[in-house]
């Protein structure tokens, strides 16, 4: 197992909680900035699959959660590269862990069958939970040789995006709404941080100079 590089200073975890959630709003306008672009080209509809659909209601979903990912993930690894070695590949792995979580529902969603729309609490509650046990999966995959015990990461991963649901609603329509999507799995994720970090010998934790 790979061993820290320096030892971790107070305020490593509400930066975690703040750069976390950060990357909700971050990836809202990034995803209508591109969006407005995309109108200028195609318009206000587009035509997919014979269907006419509206042009922003249609890129919303692809564009939205892989840029959550990318954006979360680069944010979290300024912080966690101060303290881990070798974290590069932790953008990536958070990047995959929506787009998995999504493909794994709708893989299950063939056999057993649930009302997977938008304004659907079950819809909304699983695509929360799947998307954040697979995003804890892949990003386990990181962890494990910087971290012992680094598989109770899966666990706060899924249950802080499961808490999502249950605390906002059904619908994320307002600013407010938005930041508490990215805060409640930030501070159940922050918890978890400092639990594993504070595991590790002290010896392992190399202070920098």
């Amino acid at each position: 197992m790979k061993t820290g590089k320096r030892r971790p200073e107070w305020f490593l975890y509400p930066g975690w909680i703040v750069l976390s959630t950060l990357g909700i709003p971050l990836t809202w306008f990034t995803s209508l900035a591109i969006i407005s672009q995309a109108e200028r080209i195609v318009g206000d509809t587009i035509v997919v699959a014979g269907r006419t659909r509206i042009t922003e209601d249609f890129l919303i979903g692809y564009l939205f959660f892989p840029l959550l990912g990318l954006l979360t993930g680069f944010l979290q690894y300024l912080l966690l590269r101060r303290y881990l070695p070798r974290m590069g590949w932790w953008v990536a792995a958070t990047t995959l862990g929506w787009p998995l979580g999504i493909a794994v529902l709708y893989f299950g969603y063939t056999i057993w069958p649930v009302d997977l729309s938008t304004g659907s609490m079950w819809g909304i509650a699983l695509v929360l939970v799947s998307a954040g046990t697979a995003m804890g999966f892949t990003q386990w995959l990181i962890l494990r040789r910087r971290l012992p015990h680094a598989g109770w990461w899966i666990l706060a991963s899924a249950l802080g995006w499961s808490l999502v649901s249950p605390i906002t609603g059904q619908v994320f329509t307002t600013m407010l709404q938005l930041l508490t999507l990215g805060v409640v799995p930030a501070v159940v994720t922050g918890v978890a941080l400092w639990w594993l970090l504070a595991r590790l010998p002290q010896h392992e934790m190399a202070t920098s100079q």
